[in-house]
This record gives structure tokens, sequence and C-alpha cells, in this order.
């Protein structure tokens, strides 16, 4: 199936045609790599990375032989975890198999004696960033954010200011409401990645790329002060 390597399209649905068997989460680790190698001979060509969460559907064409009179046919629970691992990474389509929203998986029989698997993805048409370039920043708390390091300087310190601006937003919120929910209206709408969940990419501290790009470490008290505590240093200097 051809796919434009530039762009996911913008309906929000993508798919892939594997024509290998699939494997098991209990295959030898060797089957587990040379189908993982076939995958990504389709994903690694992509020059985007999905970014945010997707909701997959597997289809597996196999003759009913194989399924009814053989032993050797895996499970179908069993053949979701080593094609959803080969997905993710560097190379991969997505960052994190953490991704997935919901996945549904079944077979379909076919009269031909190979077999092939049909991958579709769903995903909101404007969470996906550009591979090259791709960098996270720890915002704090081991909570990461994609942002694209090769974009022009003077736009990457916008960002990056306005992103601590939000968090720190966030930060306060919740500690005023304890409402994880209100505090979440301030935020990107770019989810969040656990740093443990983050495999092959670059993370900088949000301190070490604030100075690299010469912004201030620390904000001034006005920024995001509580206005309250402001009025009662205004009473207490009269």
């Amino acid at each position: 199936m051809l796919i434009d390597p530039n762009e996911p399209p913008i309906y929000g649905e993508l798919l892939f045609e594997l024509n290998v068997a699939p494997v098991s989460v209990q295959s030898k680790s060797a089957a587990k790599k040379l189908f993982e190698a076939e995958v990504r001979k389709l994903t690694r060509p992509l020059t985007y990375i999905l970014t945010g969460d997707v909701s997959v559907e597997v289809e597996w064409l196999v003759h009913e032989r194989a399924r009814y009179e053989s032993d050797a046919s895996p499970d179908v629970d069993n053949v979701i975890k080593p094609l959803l691992d080969s997905l993710a990474g560097v190379d991969g389509l997505l960052i994190d198999d953490c991704q997935i929203r919901s996945v549904g998986v079944s077979w379909i029989d076919w009269t031909r004696s190979d077999q092939q698997l049909r991958i579709s993805f769903r995903y909101q048409p404007d969470e996906w960033t550009r591979r090259s370039g791709l960098q996270f920043v720890n915002v704090g708390g081991a909570l990461c954010l994609p942002y694209e390091s090769n974009i022009p300087t003077h736009a990457l310190k916008l960002r990056i200011e306005h992103y601590d601006r939000m968090f720190e937003m966030s930060k306060r919120l919740e500690a005023l409401t304890g409402d994880h929910y209100l505090s979440r209206v301030v935020l990107p709408v770019q989810r969040l990645f656990h740093r443990t969940r983050i495999h092959g990419f670059p993370v900088v501290e949000l301190s070490t790329l604030k100075a690299e790009l010469g912004l201030p470490t620390q904000r001034a008290a006005t920024d995001g002060s509580d206005p309250e505590s402001s009025s009662h240093r205004d009473d207490a200097d009269q």
C-alpha cells in the first residue's frame, strides 16, 4: 500500500499492510527480531511520528487450516504485544506503546497459503511531529514533553518560555484547588510522556535547555505571583 512518508493522512487514519505471519509473545527472540525488522521496513522511511493517543485495529489474514488444523498458529491475544512493541521507538510510528488507547485484533479466513497483517491506526490529525530534531524536555517529576529542536532559535525560545509558564501555572492551580483536571486546562494539548517511556530519544532538563537558550532559569516573582500575597506585602510596606 502506498503511504506518504512525509506526513500522515489528514483524515486521521493510517493503514499498513504487512506481508508476514505474526509472532507470538512466547516466540523465540530471533523470531521476534526478524518480525520487528519487517515492521521497521514500513516505519523507518517515514519522516514523522505520531505523538498523541491512538486506536489500533489489527486484521490477520490467514487460511483457516492454519487456525483449525495446526498448533503452530498463535492465539490472537498473543500476537498483539510483539506487534505493538515493533511499532514504537526511534524508527517506529509511535514514541511508545503507552499511546495506545484501545486495540482490537481478529483473524479473517482467506484462500491463500501466505499470511498478511492489516494494521489500522486512528489518531487526531494534528498530533504528529517530524522525526528529525525530535527531542524531549523534562518539565518536572520525570514528565517529558516532545519538541522540535531544529526550529529557528527565536521560535524555540518563545515556545520553551511559554511551556515553562504553562507548567508553573498548572502547579499553582493544583496547589490552590487540589483539582488535577482544573490544573490541566492551562497545559499544552500535547500529551506528556513519563521518562521511563522514552527510549532512544534525547531528553534534556528544562533548566538546562533554558540556560542553553539564554533564558532566565528563574522568573521574577511577578510572573505568576499570588495577587493576594502581593497585596499583603503592599500593606506591610505602608
